[in-house]
């Protein structure tokens, strides 16, 4: 079963978001939309809000004022986190197939199965549940998941072994298998490059230049945002507010430096002496 991509009118947009905590200002009246095969790479200061863009993009954390649209409603948006986020004494190979959306879909079909042994209407729910097992990788999961592993320097041996067990560096093994087991239509990366070796980031920059999903992700790699991106996003220290820019690393900083540059002497002519 091939992975559902973003056609021309697919899209995820959002529209004037704005988040706060308290009396702080986290994103203000954010705008931006993730087409079809969408290359963006957010940027700002630590702590300016940037995993929390990723998180109102998955619809993971709620917002004070502006829309988010998925369209269409099935789009599958698979928000991957800076942090293994494992759950206490989960082996390895759980965790994949909960961070890849395996799990929560075959709970669903496990479900419409059980509905369907005593109600012949039901067909339509289990064909549905069905079709998002297919589509998520769930009938070849274990296999796949033993060959990314080993491709990634996990031995077979980890699989079995509670995430919190892993080292460091396989522990960012672990994470960089997630991603490339799961099959989304948008992946949301927050951080992704952190702890990885060479070979990883090798992988992972082949996986995203092939995959026909839409991605946007958050990083402090500047040598990865100018060959993994097309378009990056900045969120203002000042404003909060999200300005795109075309290009990767480079090409932002050097407009943002033109931007810059305009703006001091806008400022300069207007001083009177």
């Amino acid at each position: 079963t091939e992975i559902y991509t973003l056609s021309l009118h697919d899209a995820l947009p959002i529209w004037n978001v704005s988040v706060s905590r308290g009396n702080q200002v986290v994103l203000d009246q954010v705008s931006l939309t993730v087409g079809p095969r969408s290359r963006l790479g957010v940027v700002g200061p630590n702590g300016i809000g940037k995993t929390t863009l990723l998180r109102v993009l998955a619809g993971a954390v709620p917002y004070d004022g502006g829309q988010v649209e998925r369209s269409p409603a099935s789009l599958a948006i698979g928000y991957l986190p800076q942090e293994l986020d494992a759950v206490a004494g989960e082996p390895l190979v759980e965790y994949l197939a909960r961070r890849t959306g395996v799990t929560a879909a075959e709970r669903e079909l496990d479900r419409q199965t059980e509905v369907l042994a005593t109600d012949d209407g039901a067909l339509e729910g289990y064909s549905e549940a069905l079709e998002v097992f297919l589509a998520r990788g769930g009938d070849d999961f274990a296999s796949r998941a033993a060959t990314v592993c080993a491709d990634v320097g996990l031995r077979a041996d980890r699989l079995d072994v509670a995430v919190s067990e892993l080292s460091g560096g396989q522990g960012a093994r672990a994470g960089l298998a997630a991603i490339l087991l799961a099959r989304f239509d948008v992946f949301l990366l927050d951080e992704p490059t952190n702890d990885l070796d060479f070979e990883g980031l090798d992988r992972l920059e082949r996986f995203l230049a092939g995959v026909s999903s839409a991605v946007v992700v958050v990083s402090h790699d500047r040598a990865f945002l100018d060959r993994a991106v097309t378009r990056i996003v900045e969120i203002s220290e000042d404003t909060h507010r999200a300005t795109e820019f075309a290009g990767g690393w480079s090409d932002y900083v050097e407009a943002r430096n033109l931007r810059d540059r305009k703006s001091t002497r806008l400022n300069s002519s207007h001083i009177t002496i």
